[in-house]
């Protein structure tokens, strides 16, 4: 993997974490699609990574990052993203070494989603292990929380 550049170590690291989001997905027997188009903030069609139909409507986009990049400054622009979805809950679930060793970028994440109170979505943001937490809590009980 060291003859890789940089960007097809995120892609690659990326394409990872989604894999296993869907395997987690599947765990739970949740029906999805993948890359879902939607109008995004810029009034342009982007595609969400999973939108998980029911029991609720989820919205979820993956980012992963192990080095220093650029995937922690499209932040903001994910976060937004996920308030323009039409979904009941957007979740942003971030993964990697940078973030672990950058933990003010999951911090402003998570405050972001707690102060849009406005907003009538339920904004989520987690690492790959607080995602399978919640998820599998989720569909044991039925409600979204």
């Amino acid at each position: 993997m060291n003859d890789l550049s940089q960007g097809a170590r995120a892609n690659l690291s990326g394409k990872q974490l989604e894999n296993e989001v869907e395997a987690i997905l599947e765990a739970q027997e949740l029906t999805y699609r993948t890359q879902k188009p939607f109008q995004g903030v810029y009034a342009k069609t982007c595609k969400m990574d999973f939108y998980v139909d029911t029991p609720f409507r989820i919205a979820i986009e993956c980012k992963a990052q192990n080095v220093a990049g650029s995937v922690d400054e499209k932040i903001p622009y994910v976060m937004l993203n996920l308030e323009a979805i039409d979904a009941d809950i957007g979740i942003l679930i971030m993964d990697g070494e940078h973030f672990e060793s950058k933990p003010q970028i999951m911090t402003w994440a998570k405050s972001f989603a707690h102060d849009r109170t406005s907003s009538k979505k339920l904004l989520k943001v987690f690492n790959l292990e607080q995602f399978k937490e919640w998820i599998i809590e989720q569909t044991k009980t039925g409600c979204a929380a």
